[in-house]
């Protein structure tokens, strides 16, 4: 399954363990897309993405405290 993590990636690296491809997408510079503003739509996001990859899942890892 593809797997796009918005966010804090709390679930990652399971999911890649359970053999799913993730991108994660988050305000960290290792992240695999990573995110340089605080109010990002959809459609801007999903065209970061690599071509011809489409989710299946969409997770968000909450990062408020």
């Amino acid at each position: 399954m593809r797997i796009l993590h918005l966010g804090n990636a709390y679930f990652q690296e399971s999911f890649r363990l359970l053999g799913h491809d993730v991108k994660w997408a988050g305000y960290h510079r290792t992240a695999d897309i990573p995110l340089t503003r605080s109010l990002l739509d959809a459609r801007s996001l999903l065209t970061q993405l690599p071509p011809h990859w489409y989710p299946d899942l969409i997770v968000l890892g909450d990062e408020s405290t």
